[in-house]
């Protein structure tokens, strides 16, 4: 069974986001904003998508939430580029030459490079 970006990498941050919410316990609505590695060349769908919007999903009286799609604009050889020049981790399986991360890896905890 293949499953979608949304699935795997976006719902699970909706109860995510509920529980650090109440935890903060605050009397007012909480803002929150929600960064994704979201390229828009990855895909027709997702060139449409808006580098910040509103989240009305996960908004609630609660909380307001954004999301930001942080590197939507970037080529893919631009997101390599500042992972190098920035010294960032990023997911070993992509050592061994995949272009694109499997939805069904996107959430696993080995993010050293």
């Amino acid at each position: 069974m293949q499953r979608s970006t949304s699935t795997l990498k976006r719902d699970p941050t909706g109860p995510a986001i509920t529980t650090w919410v109440e935890e903060l316990g605050l009397d007012r609505q909480a803002i929150v904003l929600n960064v994704m590695g979201v390229c828009g060349a990855e895909s027709a769908s997702r060139a449409l998508k808006a580098r910040l919007a509103l989240d009305t999903r996960t908004t609630s009286a609660n909380r307001l939430v954004l999301t930001w799609n942080i590197i939507h604009e970037l080529s893919e050889q631009e997101v390599w580029q500042d992972i190098a020049t920035n010294g960032l981790e990023y997911q070993l399986i992509y050592d061994t030459g995949l272009d694109r991360l499997p939805a069904s890896t996107a959430s696993s905890p080995d993010r050293t490079g």
